[in-house]
């Protein structure tokens, strides 16, 4: 008997392979009894999560991305992490492209953040999120009393 999520997944693997890896991977869909998306990895891998050379998915891990979060080299993405970064939220090394860009060496973007910016965007957002931890604590006590 094959469950729903056995019928809607799919899943290829070429034959050829390099250093163990299929030259390309495609595994989309669920696990039937955990539910966690599947994991494709290869040379060329496509899936929920996608891990190798050029990787296409949700979430893809590579030297080349596209995804809706992508860390990689060269990163397509919602959310992209690399060397070149383009997508709506980029952080780049070299070249960030997007909406939100963070970049050392060169961004384009309609929001441009520098590393001064983003520290202090670190610092105040610990210091609320302390805040808060500080004020339920607080609260715990006074309910425990």
């Amino acid at each position: 008997m094959t469950t729903k999520s056995q019928r809607n997944n799919f899943e290829y693997r070429s034959k050829e392979e390099i250093n163990g890896w299929p030259l390309i991977h495609i595994n989309l869909g669920t696990h039937p009894e955990t539910g966690q998306p599947l994991v494709a990895k290869g040379v060329v891998a496509i899936g929920n999560i996608a891990i190798g050379i050029v990787s296409i998915g949700a979430a893809a891990f590579g030297i080349v991305t596209v995804a809706g979060f992508g860390l990689g080299i060269v990163s397509l993405a919602g959310i992209a992490i690399g060397i070149v970064a383009l997508g709506a939220i980029a952080l780049g090394y070299e070249v960030a492209l997007g909406a939100v860009v963070f970049s050392s060496k060169f961004a384009l973007g309609a929001i441009i953040l520098d590393a001064y910016f983003l520290g202090w965007s670190l610092i105040f957002a610990a210091f609320i999120a302390l805040v808060i931890w500080g004020l339920r604590k607080a609260k715990a006590l006074r309910l425990q009393s």
